[in-house]
């Protein structure tokens, strides 16, 4: 069985976080700081994701890109793209 991965938002001060709950009952868990952390997290655990749409993962400041088709996520220089969410990758913005 897979282990499930959430991602939340707690709103007291500690920001986006993620939870992995295993089938034997372990949990692992931690903060999502910035875009290397997310895509860090789903490369490991991305096929369990649940209760979050892909287009409701965090962003990281800078300006949404003009075309989201593919893209899940970014920060001011870089963007969150791929196919599955255990297979993303991060890939420097171009201008334009």
């Amino acid at each position: 069985m897979t282990p499930t991965l959430r991602i939340t938002f707690h709103d007291r001060g500690s920001g986006w976080r993620y939870t992995v709950a295993f089938p034997d009952g372990a949990h692992e868990s931690g903060p999502l700081q910035g875009l290397e952390d997310l895509a860090a997290v789903l490369q490991r655990w991305g096929q369990g994701l649940t209760d979050l749409p892909w287009t409701e993962l965090p962003t990281f400041g800078g300006a949404a890109p003009s075309s989201t088709e593919g893209v899940w996520s970014w920060d001011p220089t870089r963007l969150l793209v791929g196919e599955r969410a255990d297979a993303v990758t991060l890939v420097r913005r171009t201008k334009g």
